[in-house]
């Protein structure tokens, strides 16, 4: 079963070469969160990191309950990354990955 964090990566798309999908940008028209193309976690996961957290869970269980690195899950918690918001929406051609 393919981990959870890289299920983006076959979610938006087909069999077709080239793919037109709808994307979250900032104010800079760049793609955020887990529409960028180098992200590697789903919005979700980093929700959950966060309510975690504010829950009372250390770094160490958080990163293990979620399998991501501790420094990515406490700079998620910080606001050191993934904390910019949408300023808009944009259609991009995206090439089809391979998972």
């Amino acid at each position: 079963m393919p981990s959870r964090q890289y299920a983006r990566n076959t979610r938006n798309y087909s069999g077709r070469k080239n793919r037109s999908v709808t994307v979250r940008v900032n104010d800079n028209g760049r793609a955020i969160g887990e529409d960028h193309v180098n992200a590697k976690y789903l919005d979700d996961d980093v929700e959950h990191a966060r309510v975690l957290r504010s829950e009372g869970f250390s770094w160490h269980q958080i990163s293990r309950m979620l399998d991501m690195p501790i420094r990515t899950v406490r700079d998620y918690c910080n606001g050191t990354r993934r904390n910019e918001s949408v300023a808009g929406f944009k259609k991009i051609k995206r090439k089809k990955t391979h998972a």
